[in-house]
């Protein structure tokens, strides 16, 4: 089995996916959000 800097491949593939996969589902979250709140015109209101 390979190694890359002293750590199985497949362990760090196992870690890499599901936070590839949770940082992109938040990444989308706030791009919606943001748009939502931008056509509201209420993002720094109360600033």
């Amino acid at each position: 089995m390979t190694e890359i800097c002293g750590v199985p491949a497949q362990a760090l593939l196992d870690q890499l996916m599901p936070g590839l996969v949770d940082g992109s589902f938040h990444a989308v979250l706030r791009m919606g959000l943001a748009v939502i709140f931008g056509m509201l015109n209420i993002i720094n209101s109360g600033l």
